[in-house]
């Protein structure tokens, strides 16, 4: 493990030296062999050479008229429940939501994860979750497991087909020009399984923080009242929301979507912080949680939640302090569309409902560790304005 932020930032700036994590492509390898975080070298530049136009801001930003509808739709939900009912799914909610984006942005397709009757009857939707779960069993087996349950799984067999079948009819030409189909199909997987669970539950802690202090709730509804002065939200307004993203920020320190990253050497080194020699074949764990809460980074306490540090003292704290989604040349490839998610549907939350705290015993927060660090109890009311 390395936390000296000199460390850090020498591992993360000499790629020639710290590629991608073994145990990374060891398993992620058995669900997506030939997806971006299962290839080096070559392989890599290639498939990050067709994927990253995908992510650019000019694509995301496209997007913002369909994030606020599927917002409105979850909304409209909350609102046919009585104000003082108490919502202890909201962990769930927020994946639907997600999930939702996902089907419309990565396949144009409607999942209905947001409808009343729920998506239980809805072919693709199934499928997803079944290979969401999948994942998350095949990432933390040991590996002749998960090379068993893919094998051997009926039930992962036919959600694999499910969403090849309709990810075949919707395959982008500027993507199928340069991969294959089922090099395609594993990059989707991929996307699904590196941003469904990181900015699900995100958004899930962002509404736990909100519940619990109201007075950062309030400043987000006044900067909205200024700059927002109706009910509609543009691209240009959303990038003037200074204090929203500072409490976003705040969220994605205090709980970084993923506990951290590894990388294996390719040669023998010595860190210049620490003076640790390591050698070729290596692996070295930096773990986010403990840059974003180390008190020699940060000025003001780290372990407050406190989202003006990002407009005081510490505006200019150590990029390295805060990175919540990687650094260097294999930081993840979907964050500004992460970043850009959240955004717009915090805001638009914010637009229509006021969180309360639900109390002590469905909204004490905690955590559970898994693909990434997860809230525990989230409770909360939900008040429209």
């Amino acid at each position: 493990m390395v936390s000296g932020i000199t460390d850090v930032q020498h591992i993360f700036t000499h790629r020639n030296i710290y590629e991608q994590g073994d145990i990374y492509i060891k398993q992620f390898g058995i669900l997506t062999p030939n997806s971006l975080i299962s290839v080096k070298g070559a392989h890599f530049k290639r498939h990050a050479t067709i994927t990253l136009p995908l992510f650019r801001r000019g694509k995301i930003t496209n997007n913002i008229d369909l994030i606020v509808d599927c917002t409105d739709k979850l909304l409209a939900n909350w609102r046919t429940r009585p104000n003082k009912h108490v919502h202890c799914d909201i962990v769930q909610q927020c994946q639907n939501l997600m999930l939702q984006i996902f089907g419309l942005i990565g396949f144009d397709y409607d999942l209905e994860m947001l409808d009343e009757r729920g998506s239980d009857q809805n072919e693709l939707g199934k499928a997803l979750f079944d290979l969401l779960k999948a994942a998350e069993f095949i990432i933390f087996a040991p590996t002749f497991m998960g090379k068993l349950y893919t094998t051997f799984s009926g039930r992962h067999r036919r959600a694999k087909a499910i969403v090849k079948k309709y990810l075949y009819k919707m395959i982008e030409n500027e993507m199928a020009q340069s991969l294959s189909r089922d090099e395609v199909y594993q990059e989707m997987l991929l996307f699904l399984i590196a941003g469904f669970d990181t900015t699900s539950n995100a958004l899930a802690w962002f509404i736990h923080f909100l519940s619990k202090y109201p007075r950062v709730q309030q400043k987000i509804k006044a900067e909205l009242i200024d700059i927002c002065n109706n009910q509609t939200l543009s691209v240009n307004q959303l990038d003037s929301l200074t204090y929203l993203d500072c409490v976003i920020n705040e969220t994605l320190r205090f709980f970084p979507p993923v506990n951290g990253t590894v990388r294996t050497l390719t040669a023998d080194d010595r860190l210049p912080g620490s003076g640790v020699q390591l050698y070729k074949g290596d692996s070295v764990l930096i773990p986010f949680h403990n840059l974003s809460h180390d008190t020699r980074l940060w000025s003001i306490d780290p372990n407050i939640f406190y989202p003006e540090r990002f407009l005081g003292e510490d505006k200019s704290h150590n990029p390295y302090a805060l990175i919540p989604f990687g650094n260097g040349h294999r930081q993840c490839i979907g964050q500004d569309l992460a970043r850009f998610e959240l955004k717009v549907i915090a805001a638009r939350m914010m637009q229509q409902v006021t969180f309360g705290d639900g109390g002590p015993d469905v909204n004490s927060g905690g955590h559970v560790t898994r693909l990434v660090i997860a809230p525990k109890h989230v409770g909360v009311t939900i008040e429209f304005v």
